[in-house]
C-alpha cells in the first residue's frame, strides 16, 4: 500500500508540471541564477535609438532572488514575478513618491548572459539592455 501510495504521489508530481511551465521556471533560474547573479546596465533605447548612458547608468545594477525580492544599485527594492515566459512584473515597496509602484516588462532575450526588458513609456517602446556579472 505505501509503494501505490508513493508511486501515485510520485506521478503526480513528475505530470503537473506543463511544458510551459517548466520553461517559465527555467527562465526564473537564468534570471536569479541561484541569488549570486548582478545584472548591470549595458546599454538603454527609446523607439529603437540608443541612448548615452548617464554616469549613474553605467554603473546602475539589478539584482533578482529566488525568494521573488530585487534591489537595485539605486536603491530601490521590490518584489519580482514572472507572469509568463515572456512577461516579467516588479513591485516597488519603496517608490520615491510613497507606496507601491509596479512596472511590467516583455522580456525581449534572456540566457546566462544577457537580459533584454522593454517596456512602453509615452508611447515609445523603451529598452533597456543588461549583461550577468557579479
Amino acid at each position: 500500500m505505501k509503494i501505490i501510495l508513493f508511486l501515485l504521489f510520485f506521478c503526480t508530481i513528475l505530470f503537473s508540471c506543463t511544458k510551459s511551465e517548466s520553461a517559465t521556471h527555467a527562465r526564473q533560474d537564468l534570471l536569479d541564477r541561484y541569488n549570486t547573479l548582478v545584472w548591470h546596465l549595458t546599454n538603454y533605447s527609446v523607439a529603437g535609438v540608443s541612448q548615452a548612458l548617464t554616469a549613474s547608468q553605467q554603473h546602475y545594477t539589478k539584482k533578482y532572488v529566488s525568494d521573488g525580492i530585487f534591489s537595485t544599485s539605486d536603491g530601490f527594492t521590490g518584489t519580482w514575478n514572472l507572469i509568463d515566459f515572456n512577461t516579467l512584473e516588479e513591485t516597488y515597496t519603496n517608490f520615491p513618491a510613497g507606496g507601491s509602484a509596479s512596472q511590467t516588462y516583455t522580456i525581449a532575450s534572456l540566457n546566462s548572459t544577457t537580459l533584454i526588458l522593454q517596456y512602453i513609456n509615452n508611447g515609445s517602446t523603451i529598452t533597456t539592455s543588461y549583461t550577468a556579472g557579479n
